[in-house]
């Protein structure tokens, strides 16, 4: 299987694994050998993921070459809610369509989209998301 390892370079037991796991990529963290966490990406969030690391890499060097593009959705973006948060909905807004209201990096739904037309619940009410550009 092969694997990608990203060692810390201020703590020499400190990584990140990034390996297949079914359908998904897994990334798992350890420090001193220790399991701390994993989370599981499909593949474009993945690659949406190894393509932000890479823009940051070119910040802090100035790159390799052409910088990276941000696909990820900007606020002000109109979006369609692919996952809801379990803990704050129930799906209901999985499908619609709503503007980008703020990224506040919860976890794995870390966008507030915001619907204001009144159909999909009252005006301006919101979903913490996993949303897609329209």
């Amino acid at each position: 299987m092969t694997e990608y390892i990203a060692q810390c370079r201020a703590g020499r037991y400190d990584k990140i694994v990034a390996r297949v796991d079914g359908d998904s990529v897994e990334l798992a963290a350890t420090s001193h050998g220790e399991h701390k966490m994993e989370t599981y990406l499909d593949t474009a969030d993945a690659r949406t993921f190894a393509r932000g690391i890479l823009a940051l890499a070119d910040e802090v060097d100035g790159g390799e070459g052409e910088a990276a593009t941000d696909s990820r959705p900007k606020v002000g973006d109109r979006v369609i809610v692919t996952e809801d948060d379990p803990d704050e909905r129930t799906g209901e807004f999985v499908g619609l369509a709503g503007e980008l209201a703020s990224v506040h990096g919860g976890y794995g739904t870390p966008f507030k989209v915001k619907f204001g037309d009144g159909r999909h619940g009252p005006p301006n009410s919101w979903a913490t998301a996993r949303p897609r550009p329209t």
